[in-house]
């Protein structure tokens, strides 16, 4: 049993009027134990952090926007109303009673009190949280979670992926040729452009030069497919990422985009419907380090010791 989860436990027997210790001071000595456990920094900022829920913007669709409920930062939840949140926490787990791992936008419709019952899960989560080498514009480690609903999943995709990865090895050329398409056309599509996948599956299959600017990201994405399947065996570099980049924007009508480079100012940012800033990217002055940084991640083939091991499947479910 580690530190953190004696810390816990302490906070849950508090709760239960088994100790005269506060609750709230051993539940955030258990944070702090399990920042220092895996060896990431940020645990007061996290504890301090003013931080508080966006709307949901749909890329797509702005039908589909939705407007932040709960206004609360988690600072704000724990010193107003952690002995809520407390008798919750003994059953509070990270996915629901049906093993899915809500966002906020479909929880806040389940639950009778929404942020107190939210405030519960998110601690869930955080406890069952391993950090990554990589952080936040704040300096907040990104995390990932994998629950107990999850492993089967994660068992099923591992038991499947060999043996057929096995029956294609004979005809691995027309499987990867296939799936290379598949992908170009989805990952065009989710950017917004507007084809038919019929049309663009003959464009690459004929290898017919595109006709229009949504045909044009489909045969950008297929050559950049090509090029990064040539690639596997080289290192992650910043120079390779940015060859990636001239190829998704070859020949592209975008006047803002420079292929190849870095942007060189903070120009450019989400907003919704109500002119809103939702989202803004990390300042340009850190891109580089920023992206060297995914770069040297990407590239150790041995975790240290405070990072935890991904194996392949789990990013499909759990990065956070």
């Amino acid at each position: 049993m580690s530190a953190a989860e004696v810390w816990f436990l302490r906070a849950e027997a508090a709760l239960r009027g088994w100790s005269s210790e506060s609750v709230k001071d051993c539940y955030e000595k258990g944070v702090k134990a399990s920042f220092a456990q895996w060896g990431a920094a940020g645990a007061e900022a996290y504890l301090e952090s003013d931080r508080k829920p966006s709307d949901y913007v749909d890329a797509f669709k702005a039908a589909n926007n939705v407007k932040a409920v709960n206004t609360l930062n988690l600072k704000d939840i724990l010193s107003e109303n952690f002995d809520e949140i407390a008798q919750y926490l003994p059953h509070a787990k990270p996915t629901d009673h049906k093993g899915r791992y809500l966002p906020w936008a479909e929880f806040k419709h389940r639950y009778k009190r929404p942020e107190i019952e939210w405030a519960a899960v998110k601690l869930a989560r955080q406890a069952i949280a391993q950090p990554l080498p990589l952080a936040a514009t704040d300096g907040q480690p990104f995390s990932y979670a994998v629950p107990e609903s999850f492993q089967s999943h994660l068992h099923t995709i591992d038991r499947l992926a060999v043996p057929l990865l096995a029956e294609r090895k004979q005809d691995s050329t027309l499987f990867f040729a296939q799936s290379l398409i598949e992908e170009s056309i989805n990952s065009a599509q989710m950017e917004g452009a507007s084809t038919t996948r019929q049309a663009a599956k003959n464009m690459l299959e004929n290898e017919r030069q595109p006709r229009n600017e949504h045909e044009r990201m489909v045969f950008n994405n297929y050559a950049l497919m090509q090029y990064a399947k040539a690639q596997t065996e080289q290192p992650l570099s910043i120079e390779l990422i940015k060859s990636f980049h001239r190829l998704a924007v070859n020949e592209t009508e975008n006047p803002y985009v420079e292929a190849g480079a870095f942007r060189s100012d903070n120009n450019i940012f989400v907003q919704d419907a109500d002119g809103h800033i939702v989202h803004q990217p990390p300042p340009f002055e850190q891109i580089g380090a920023r992206l060297q940084a995914l770069c040297d991640f990407a590239n150790t083939d041995t975790p240290p010791p405070t990072t935890s091991y991904i194996p392949p499947s789990k990013p499909l479910f759990c990065i956070s």
